[in-house]
């Protein structure tokens, strides 16, 4: 079958197959980012779904992950990632975790949504300046090097500031529960 072995095919986690015939989407990042994972044809990543629910469009793929012999951060070798894309394209992918016991409590991550899905915090720069660079690989790459960086306990150092605040990426903020101190 000539899908398969150009790459353009992938099997879902329900077993049917995801093609760029039936992988149509509403938005051109999201169109064109699962066109790439299609044609990458890589061992480190695959297509599991691509939906558009209300307008948004909904891209899963399983990441494979190096995790070390002993994790910092129980990952799995290959771990589920929800991308949300906004159909406009006006605002940044929204990277939430697709696994019902990914760990809880890291740093670079949001409360849980009512699903108990957690958002990931992969970007250091506003939607402003990153969308006009943002490609498809680029995308994949950061989820991977996110992913593999908390396995390892890397993805912040103790001595590390805070990250800045960045506008529209989020409303909520989280401080430390003993409050803030002067000075600190």
């Amino acid at each position: 079958d000539q899908h398969r072995r150009s790459g353009r095919r992938r099997r879902s986690a329900g077993g049917d197959s995801v093609t760029a015939e039936n992988a149509r989407l509403v938005g051109r990042r999201a169109q064109a980012f699962v066109d790439y994972i299609l044609a990458l044809d890589s061992p480190f990543v695959s297509l599991v779904s691509a939906t558009t629910e209300h307008g948004t469009d909904v891209v899963v793929v399983a990441v494979a992950v190096e995790v070390p012999q002993h994790p910092v951060v129980p990952l799995h070798s290959t771990e589920p990632i929800e991308i949300r894309f906004a159909a406009d394209d006006g605002r940044e992918p929204r990277i939430r975790t697709a696994r019902a016991d990914f760990p809880l409590g890291l740093v670079h991550t949001s409360i849980p949504d009512a699903d108990g899905k957690l958002s990931l915090c992969v970007w250091e720069v506003p939607w402003s300046e990153l969308k006009r660079r943002l490609t498809p690989e680029n995308l994949l790459l950061r989820v991977q090097d996110w992913l593999t960086r908390t396995a390892r306990g890397e993805l912040h150092h103790p001595d590390q500031d805070l990250e800045p605040l960045l506008p529209a990426s989020s409303d909520t903020l989280i401080l430390p529960s003993d409050g803030l101190r002067p000075g600190v």
